[in-house]
């Protein structure tokens, strides 16, 4: 019962072809694993969405203008999407409203 050198042939390509199907899967699987955490994950930053919260009460309570509120909500975006910007520099620390819509100077 000897195995003959076509038999030998046709099982190396088999096992090859095995090999090449096990790296596929595990790549497709790294891949679902991948967009399924990115899927699952919540809001890149809690804080954010939280400031963004805070910044339309401030504005509903009248705290800020809707300039202020506007810009703000602009620095927020852009720092978000890697641009810069502070709402730190846009939105007075001192909870009320400043008059004539300025932010004492800055």
């Amino acid at each position: 019962m000897a195995i003959g050198l076509g038999q030998t042939k046709g099982l190396g390509e088999s096992l090859a072809m095995l090999g090449v199907l096990l790296a596929i899967v595990i790549v497709l699987g790294m891949i679902v694993l991948y967009v399924r955490g990115r899927t699952l994950r919540g809001p890149r930053d809690d804080g954010e969405a939280s400031l963004f919260d805070n910044l339309q009460k401030m504005r509903e309570r009248e705290e800020i203008t809707e300039a202020e509120y506007q810009a703000a909500r602009r620095s927020i975006v852009e720092r978000l999407a890697g641009r810069g910007g502070s709402a730190e520099r846009t939105v007075g620390h001192g909870g009320g409203r400043t008059s004539g819509g300025n932010l004492g100077g800055r």
